[in-house]
């Protein structure tokens, strides 16, 4: 099918790509207002101590270490013990994601929560017994394997990160125009008349000599 046919069979049922991508959005923002709104606060902890910090690797493994302490039940259960959530311990661990940057000896704390003010309590919860827990296992080890991980400050405000209606929106009436294309285009194969004398002459590739009227009832 050459182009100009494309571009006249969108033409003629341009109305079904729009009235697809009106319904997806609506869909999309249905799904949208139905999501639990999702806060994120964030902390940050300075690993230091004794690290070769000439050997990425070595950098990374450790704040690896410290992270994985962080995702730990026993941490959970004590966030849970301070702060009297009543929540299980895999739940509160769920809320919480690490990011390590190893150029910086930073640790990084993400906490997830549908109540702003709970996400900036326990972020800064998480970090405290993260950093005594840290202290703990730096007592008990020879002085020239120490590591420690301190709190560089409070927890950020907490900010809206789900949903995001705007780009959830746009992509469901993205997805709806395409089937709507789609679908015009299943119509045109579909359907076998033929619906002008100049179409006619077009398919068969002989010149139309007269027209045969259609009488009213």
């Amino acid at each position: 099918m050459p182009l100009q046919e494309y571009l006249r069979t969108l033409g003629e049922r341009w109305w079904i790509v729009v009235i697809s991508a009106f319904v997806a959005s609506l869909v999309g923002l249905g799904f949208a207002s139905s999501q639990t709104p999702v806060y994120r606060s964030s902390v940050r902890m300075e690993v230091g101590g004794h690290v070769d910090y000439s050997q990425v690797l070595a950098v990374e493994k450790v704040l690896s270490q410290v992270a994985a302490h962080v995702k730990t039940g026993a941490l959970a259960r004590e966030v849970d013990r301070r702060l009297s959530l009543g929540s299980d311990p895999d739940a509160i661990l769920g809320r919480v994601r690490t990011r390590v940057f190893a150029d910086s000896l930073i640790l990084q704390i993400d906490v997830e929560d549908s109540d702003p003010a709970r996400a900036e309590r326990i972020a800064a919860a998480v970090a405290q017994v993260a950093q005594e827990r840290q202290e703990e296992v730096a007592a008990a080890a020879p002085e020239s394997a120490r590591i420690t991980a301190a709190v560089l400050d409070r927890p950020s405000a907490a900010q809206f990160v789900w949903p995001q209606t705007r780009p959830i929106v746009a992509a469901s009436a993205l997805a709806g125009a395409i089937a709507g294309i789609v679908l015009a285009f299943i119509l045109f194969y579909l359907d076998d008349t033929i619906p002008s004398p100049e179409e006619a002459e077009r398919w068969l590739g002989l010149p139309l000599l007269g027209l045969i009227p259609v009488e009213n009832a």
